[in-house]
């Protein structure tokens, strides 16, 4: 008996046919072949051509023998039956694509007697009638019929045409490297943090179509998927986590976007950061560390934080008492006790007489008023408008409509220490 599979080993499977499905589809060398996720087999290719069924299989620590792709083989060759003027007509191909660890001289060779006798079963599964007519029949533990089909004569050397074997197929490491190298050809202006960003999205994507329930919408074509890679928003979510480094991740995201540099340039920079379930404290941390790195009070320039989800007033209250105790000078719209908002207070410049090191907004609407008037301004004082917005969960529903205006980057974090290591 064969031992179980680990935790790990299974899940790297499943990246691993994640990955086959990206290079699949970026190497398609028609821009509008329907790639299906999730079809008949772990991934179906529908082109002018030819219909092509491919499942892929990693066994890193796993010796082959022939035993353990009889069944697959099996699968498709009753997938053939089932299907086989279609199979004919609109040219079917099986593929069979897989990783080993060793045993891969073991294979025995695909002729159709070979796969007639030892990965088919016909001793087992070939059944003749009273007719005399020759079926495929599968039996389940109860003994009842699940599967029948009347075979035709050439129907298992047909099947042997369309049938492809490799349990050869690249490595784990080798496939991701073969995608973000497709990815770099096609992209020779992105960076290598680019890539590496490209790729989580590119990830991201195909768990998704995975998961959908209407195979419809499991389907895709190379030019969509490109177009839903190429975006600024970048994600990397708790599953990806299994196998790709957290920290890896975050070093990533610190090389793209705050990369250290002798002289920081003067820039509106606006942090957005998702305060859900956090302490005080720690958003105090993070809140004091972007003051630290993005104020330069010679240069006239401070970043503005905007907290969403927080608890409650009292939270932001506590948050602005612990900042001001500790020697921060800040801002935040509200020049006296029962102020509205103000925004003239927020366009204050900060210098060494004011101390102004970092501006604080709660309110989305606060928000929305900042970013209009700094628009205006912008073509002014000639300043870029950056947006960098942490968020912690998929979906990321700030009701600002402002933000749909402007270009910014929402990075994804854990908890909100981690902004820490990305600034």
């Amino acid at each position: 008996m064969s031992k179980p599979r680990s935790a790990t080993n299974t899940i790297k499977g499943y990246f691993y046919q994640f990955d086959k499905s990206i290079l699949e589809i970026l190497e398609q060398s028609n821009e509008t072949n329907i790639v299906t996720i999730e079809g008949v087999e772990d991934i179906d290719i529908e082109n002018s051509d030819e219909i092509q069924f491919v499942q892929c299989k990693y066994y890193e620590e796993t010796e082959f023998n022939n035993s353990i792709i009889k069944e697959p083989i099996q699968l498709m060759f009753r997938h053939y039956l089932k299907n086989r003027t279609e199979a004919q007509s609109k040219n079917f191909t099986y593929k069979l694509y897989g990783f080993y660890n060793k045993g891969h001289e073991k294979l025995r060779e695909l002729t159709t007697e070979n796969l007639r006798t030892y990965f088919l079963d016909f001793s087992k599964y070939g059944v003749t009638d009273e007719l005399g007519n020759l079926n495929y029949q599968i039996k389940n533990k109860e003994g009842k019929i699940k599967f029948e089909e009347a075979l035709q004569k050439d129907d298992i050397e047909d099947f042997n045409k369309r049938l492809f074997v490799n349990i050869k197929a690249d490595s784990y490491e080798n496939q991701i490297e073969k995608i973000k190298s497709k990815i770099q050809n096609d992209l020779s202006d992105y960076s290598e943090e680019d890539i590496e960003l490209i790729y989580f999205n590119a990830l991201k994507i195909i768990k998704d179509l995975a998961c959908e329930h209407n195979v419809e919408k499991r389907q895709i074509s190379k030019k969509e998927f490109w177009d839903r890679i190429k975006t600024k928003n970048y994600y990397f979510e708790r599953w990806m986590s299994e196998l790709l480094e957290w920290e890896h991740y975050k070093k990533i995201i610190h090389k793209k976007y705050f990369p250290r540099v002798s002289n920081l340039s003067p820039a509106h920079r606006f942090f957005l950061l998702d305060c859900q379930g956090e302490s005080v404290n720690n958003v105090k941390d993070v809140i004091s560390e972007i003051s630290s790195k993005y104020s330069r009070l010679t240069h006239q320039f401070s970043p503005y934080v905007y907290l969403y989800n927080t608890l409650n007033v009292d939270f932001v209250t506590e948050l602005k008492g612990n900042l001001y105790e500790d020697g921060y000078f800040f801002k935040d719209g509200f020049p006296f006790k029962n102020s509205k908002f103000r925004f003239q207070e927020m366009l204050i410049k900060p210098d060494k007489f004011n101390k102004i090191s970092v501006r604080i907004l709660e309110h989305p609407i606060d928000l929305s008023i900042v970013l209009q008037k700094l628009i205006e301004v912008e073509r002014v004082d000639q300043l870029p408008i950056n947006l960098y917005i942490f968020n912690k969960s998929n979906q990321l529903n700030l009701e600002i409509d402002t933000l749909d205006k402007r270009e910014h980057s929402e990075i994804k974090i854990r908890q909100i220490l981690d902004i820490l290591d990305i600034i």
